[in-house]
């Protein structure tokens, strides 16, 4: 699904670069990987204890 979204998003002119994804379960993590390598990826829970945190990290990441 998101790399339909990023594909489609391209195809209509938008330069997508730096995407983010935020899951609070790790069970996709692997197909997002291997569908678009350059992603990131936060841990909701893990890498980020609270939504004050995950702007932190998304504001570093940026």
């Amino acid at each position: 699904m998101i790399k339909r979204t990023v594909e489609e998003l391209e195809s209509v002119g938008y330069d997508v670069d730096g995407i983010i994804y935020v899951d609070d379960r790790t069970l996709h993590v692997d197909d997002v990987k291997n569908a678009l390598p350059d992603v990131r990826f936060i841990h909701m829970w893990v890498d980020a204890k609270s939504f004050e945190r995950l702007r932190e990290l998304l504001e570093r990441m940026g």
